[in-house]
């Protein structure tokens, strides 16, 4: 931690192409990695997006007992959207697949705020506390996830470590 504040703000913007969900049945062997992308990408079926704004506060927040107290602050947006069109084969119930496939859309707005403070106590132990809330819209609801964790180091070279946290997924 640094003796200033900082901030950043990220925009991502992800846009996966066209793809499909099983190689087996493009009926392509996929060599290596770069194989397998081609083809999942080039074959026309499946559509995602996502896009991500962060905002994140980070710095020194006061000193304690001679020991500084650092903390972050923030929030994000997702916005990810999705869109599976079946071929006509999956369409009509004749492909490999035991169903019809059915065409797909859906998207989703997230948003989130979040806060973090690190405290050392004395020389030996730092204590880390966290929140995040999260808020998925529509019918899914919100979370609001606490995270407790502390580092115990008795030498340089040895340190135990412990965290309870809870997620949503």
């Amino acid at each position: 931690y640094g003796k200033h504040t900082a901030s950043s703000v990220n925009i991502l913007h992800m846009h996966h192409g066209r793809c499909r969900r099983d190689l087996a049945q493009i009926g392509h062997p996929a060599r290596d990695l770069v194989d397998a992308l081609k083809v999942i990408f080039d074959s026309g079926l499946l559509c995602g997006s996502q896009q991500v704004v962060d905002l994140v506060l980070s710095g020194e927040l006061f000193e304690m007992g001679g020991n500084t107290v650092s903390g972050a602050f923030g929030g994000q947006y997702r916005d990810v959207v999705i869109e599976y069109v079946p071929d006509s084969l999956g369409s009509a119930g004749e492909s490999n697949e035991e169903s019809i496939e059915n065409y797909v859309s859906g998207s989703q707005d997230v948003t989130a705020i979040f806060a973090e403070v690190i405290a050392p106590i004395g020389d030996m132990v730092e204590l880390q506390l966290a929140v995040r809330r999260e808020d998925y819209g529509g019918g899914i609801g919100s979370t609001t996830d606490p995270k407790i964790s502390f580092e115990f180091r008795p030498l340089d070279w040895m340190g135990f470590r412990g965290s309870y946290g809870t997620s949503f997924q």
